[in-house]
Order: C-alpha cells, then sequence, then structure tokens
C-alpha cells in the first residue's frame, strides 16, 4: 500500500488561512513510512505556515515532527509506531509558497525483540556509542504470571523530544494509555538516573523511536521481577 500527499493546488501556490488534515491508514502489522519529496512553505526556517506528522489518529496523538519554511531536505523520512499517521497543515494569513509533496507507504517494522528471563540489561543500538537515526523498535519483557518486572533505567540520553523511550504496562507497546514512562533528552546530565518503573503485570513492553536527525549515546537498563502485589 503507498501514495502520494500534497498540499492544496501543489505544485502551485496554496492558500492562505488553511487548517487541513490528513489521515493514514496502513493494514495491521504495518507502520507507515512518509517521505520528503518536496518541501516549501512560507519563511526560510519559519513556522508560519507548517505540517505537524502525529503518530497516532488523530491530532491528539504523539507529535513526531514539526516542520515549516524552504530549508526542509528532500529525502527525509518520518515513520509511526502503529497503523495510523496524522498530518495537520496549517497556514496563516499571509504568504504562500508551492506547498509540499510526501510519498507514504505500508512498512514492516523490526521484529520485536523478546527477552524471557527473570533479569537482564537492554540497551540501546551500539550503546555506549551513538545509536542510529531513523530507527524503531518493540522489545518484550516476559517472566512467569505470577511475577512483575521492575525496570531500572541507568543512562539515558537521546536527542530531546525526538528521540524517546516508551515503557508500556502490558503486551501492546502502542497502547499510551498504559504508559510507566516516556523518556527524552539528556537524563543523566540532569541527575535524573537511575530510574524505577514497576509494572502490574508479567510482561513490559518498550519502544524506541529515533528521528531523522541528531543522535546520542542512548540507553542502558536492567529489569528482573519482583512479587505481585495482592
Amino acid at each position: 500500500m503507498s501514495g502520494n500527499l500534497s498540499s492544496p493546488n501543489y505544485p502551485f501556490n496554496y492558500d492562505n488561512n488553511l487548517d487541513c488534515y490528513y489521515h493514514i491508514t496502513v493494514p495491521d502489522g504495518y507502520i507507515v513510512k512518509l517521505t520528503v519529496l518536496d518541501f516549501a512553505t512560507e519563511g526560510e526556517y519559519s513556522y508560519f505556515d507548517y505540517v505537524q506528522i502525529y503518530d497516532g489518529p488523530d491530532d491528539q496523538a504523539f507529535l513526531l515532527h514539526k516542520i515549516g519554511g524552504t530549508k526542509v531536505p528532500i529525502g527525509f523520512v518520518y515513520e509511526s509506531t502503529q497503523r495510523y499517521m496524522t498530518i495537520k497543515f496549517h497556514t496563516d494569513f499571509t504568504g504562500v509558497r508551492t506547498g509540499w509533496l510526501f510519498n507514504f507507504i505500508a512498512s514492516t517494522p523490526n521484529a520485536t525483540a523478546y527477552f524471557n528471563a527473570t533479569l537482564g540489561t537492554i540497551s540501546s543500538p551500539n550503546y555506549p556509542s551513538f545509536y542510529p537515526n531513523s530507527f524503531l523498535q518493540f522489545y518484550k519483557i516476559v517472566v512467569p504470571e505470577t511475577k512483575i518486572v521492575l525496570v531500572e533505567v541507568m543512562d539515558f540520553v537521546t536527542e530531546p523530544s525526538y528521540d524517546y523511550l516508551r515503557i508500556i504496562d502490558g503486551n501492546n507497546a502502542t497502547d499510551i494509555s498504559h504508559t510507566l514512562g516516556l523518556l527524552s533528552g539528556n537524563l543523566t546530565g540532569n541527575g535524573s538516573m537511575p530510574m524505577t518503573f514497576y509494572s502490574t503485570q508479567s510482561i513490559v513492553s518498550l519502544l524506541f523511536y529515533t528521528d531523522h536527525s541528531v543522535n546520542r549515546t542512548g540507553w542502558t537498563l536492567n529489569f528482573r521481577t519482583a512479587p505481585k502485589l495482592n
């Protein structure tokens, strides 16, 4: 499944005072990969006219990126973590350009990394060297049903806001309503480490996402079982 999306009137100038929404849905088991083919909005680096890309079915989902101006590199790729992606295009009352053209495809995510053990260590790719850009990985910790999972994050340094680790209580890594922690930025540098999270069940899911630019040394965490609370 694939297709193109464009701003109104593209490749001619779009109108002022727009708020346009585009909703992409791909089949179960796939994610959305969005590639910038052309981009020009008002200003050079400005956000007077801009595109917001959301990881989910509407604009209440996690904001993956906000882009605007004429310096957005062609070929940049944005990936959802689920089968939905929402794009919002906003223009103000003055100044127009030719707009933008995106291509989207249904893409297969990396295979989930399973950890069926009572204790262990998980780290970002290449840790303690820099992790890759444009990376999406799911991890799953599974312990005996009579136990819960204790996760202790020992070191954490990512690009603030855009590269993150989400820790989910349960089997569904995209169910943000069961988020135990959403970590991003230099948490080691600000003295937040270590950080401890407890599940309420025998499975914890992790989702590590990085965008197309800027990388850091990443993260490492330990996990072990703990008694279930009655």
